[in-house]
């Protein structure tokens, strides 16, 4: 799923930014091809999620 043939078919038929960095974008997503990546390590939201579920405990989040 991570290669770049795949990830730029997957890319086009679903209208999803492809994960591979060097893969073009293409279909209606061109249009917004000034789009920055972010640089968040997204690992840090599942070491951090405990700690955010216990605060939304305490302060009555829904």
């Amino acid at each position: 799923l991570a290669s770049p043939t795949i990830q730029s078919i997957l890319a086009d038929q679903n209208n999803e930014w492809p994960a591979v960095p060097d893969v073009r974008v293409t279909g209606p997503m061109r249009d917004w091809s000034d789009f920055k990546r972010s640089t968040t390590n997204v690992a840090v939201y599942g070491t951090n999620q405990a700690r955010a579920i216990t605060v939304w405990d305490r302060v009555g989040f829904p």
